[in-house]
């Protein structure tokens, strides 16, 4: 299991190095472009876009903050270029601007040909309903982000409220995707039960699970995907994000990240898994995140790489939803 203190500890290293010529040479081997599921954007200019955090307290040290520069959308379309990336989603990252999701929707406005907008909303709001409709009509929503911690009855309300059905319905209405992660790091058996049964009551919205819903970093035969985690697999409304941050705990846990990603890929169809680099958050180059994956890919054929690393998350991730 990837704690908090693992977490920062290895961020840090990981910010350190270098990207390796083997790295960079698997890189551009492929005979096609990447599309990236999970970028963070941040801004520099903190008076028109001011940092408004919303904590998602727990115990240990809180997870790492990226160093170098920040990720800003002009930044970051320049390191995917370099990197062999086509474009991706713009993910609202709650712990730096909360629900105030302008300057991911002002960048992916500009972009529009290249990023499409994942924002952060308050389900249990009873305004999110109509908001979630606003943003489709405006900016060509590609999807809602519901992240939080364990509520103190051991459910979620955060997602699975009688309020929070309503904006669920709306995100159903318009064949969006609701984007999910619990915190902290870690298997939610809980959660994944309740995943299971909003799937089958929105059966037009999109479940796509960060970080795979977090299996532990183990070894073969399993690799850490239990009975709960292949339970979802019946779901084909439910999709999975291979992240750098699984990356990270399976080197942590010194697991082969090959192995376990052709284990995912035979438990979920690789038309359910998709890469995100977590830039933003995840520390590291983003040249680095690319390399990683791309090496981890290496034991699948062809046509489950491009599958993983570009078809699904651009199937997924539609702007407008898949209604618009």
């Amino acid at each position: 299991m990837l704690t908090r203190r693992a977490w920062l500890g290895s961020a840090i290293a990981l910010a350190a190095q270098p990207l390796t010529a083997g790295f960079a040479r698997a890189r551009s081997a492929l005979p096609f472009k990447l599309f990236d599921a999970h970028a963070h954007l941040k801004s520099d200019d903190l008076q028109r876009y001011p940092r408004a955090p919303i904590a998602a307290p727990g115990p240990g040290p809180a997870p790492p903050q990226p160093t170098g520069e920040t990720p800003e959308v002009v930044r970051v379309l320049r390191w995917m270029d370099l990197s062999g990336v086509a474009g991706g989603a713009a993910v609202q990252h709650r712990g730096t601007y909360g629900y105030d999701n302008r300057y991911i929707l002002d960048s992916t406005d500009q972009y529009r040909a290249r990023l499409v907008p994942v924002v952060v909303l308050n389900a249990e709001d009873p305004q999110t309903p109509a908001m979630v409709r606003q943003l489709v009509r405006e900016h060509g929503l590609a999807g809602v982000r519901l992240t939080g911690m364990r509520g103190a009855d051991g459910g979620f309300p955060w997602f699975d409220s009688a309020a929070a059905r309503d904006t669920w319905a709306a995100v159903n209405e318009a064949g969006l995707v609701m984007d999910l992660m619990t915190v902290p790091p870690g298997p939610a058996p809980e959660a994944l039960a309740e995943y299971a049964r909003l799937a089958q009551r929105y059966p037009q919205a999109r479940l796509v699970l960060d970080h795979c819903a977090w299996p532990n970093a183990e070894g073969p035969p399993e690799f850490g995907i239990d009975a709960a985690h292949r339970e979802l697999a019946r779901h084909r409304n439910i999709y999975y994000k291979f992240t750098t941050v699984n990356l990270e705990a399976l080197r942590l846990a010194r697991v082969p990240a090959g192995e376990a990603l052709r284990h995912l890929v035979a438990v979920y169809g690789v038309d359910h898994l998709m890469w995100g680099s977590d830039i933003g958050n995840s520390a590291g180059l983003y040249g680095e995140m690319v390399a990683r994956i791309v090496a981890a890919s290496a034991l699948l054929r062809a046509a489950e790489r491009r599958q993983l690393l570009h078809d699904t998350g651009q199937a997924v991730l539609v702007r407008g939803g898949s209604h618009g």
